[in-house]
């Protein structure tokens, strides 16, 4: 089986904005971590860069990707399109035999280059939305009963009118209702998902596979 050496996820909503002029919404994978002396290291591929195309074919999805590799056989050279700090490159890779692997454990925290899951997502999440707490003010978590809780957050609009919502129910019907909310700021959302322990890295970078 064929072997490109890249562990690949989904591109965050966040980057898109930053990345506006160079990628399209839906476009690209992420790339997670490139194996030592791989074909995708001997091509060049870093960690964080966004590959975007396989010879003539846009990526949209990491299972895609694996897909593309797997046509090809051992020794085959294919075109690498990818986004590094927006600008766009290109490479070459030749495709290797897949190497024996251990079952993956995305729990385990040794599986991050960095040892720890967390900081591997907000390192990224800091680096493509920098201005997540500017408009924060506060955050207020409380229970009402069984199961049951409110969570209010306050935080700054545009032009600096300060502006709370609140939200009511079980923790998945806050969910609910926070998802729902068209007008609630995309950071506010999230820092409220957080608080109710319902924002999970992997709500946002939902699919890994490594081809």
């Amino acid at each position: 089986m064929t072997h490109l050496g890249v562990l690949v996820t989904q591109v965050p909503p966040g980057m898109y904005g930053q990345l506006s002029g160079s990628l399209k919404q839906g476009e690209g994978v992420l790339v997670a971590e490139v194996e030592k002396d791989s074909p995708a290291a001997k091509a060049g591929l870093q960690r964080n860069d966004i590959l975007v195309s396989v010879d003539d074919h846009k990526l949209t999805s990491a299972p895609q990707l694996v897909d593309l590799v797997r046509k090809h056989k051992v020794g085959d050279q294919v075109a690498l399109g990818y986004l590094r700090n927006g600008k766009m490159m290109n490479a070459k890779a030749t495709l290797a035999e897949t190497a024996a692997r251990p079952p993956q454990d995305f729990n385990n925290p040794r599986f991050f280059p960095d040892g720890d899951r967390g900081k591997f997502f907000d390192d990224i999440e800091a680096k493509f939305n920098p201005k997540l707490w500017d408009s924060f003010d506060a955050l207020h978590l409380t229970r009402t009963g069984d199961k049951q809780w409110k969570a209010e957050i306050e935080y700054r609009t545009k032009d600096g009118k300060k502006e709370t919502r609140t939200f009511s129910g079980t923790r998945q019907e806050i969910r609910k209702s926070i998802e729902a909310e068209k007008d609630l700021p995309p950071n506010e959302r999230r820092h409220l998902l957080r608080a109710l322990n319902l924002h999970d890295p992997f709500m946002q970078f939902p699919m890994f596979d490594r081809p």
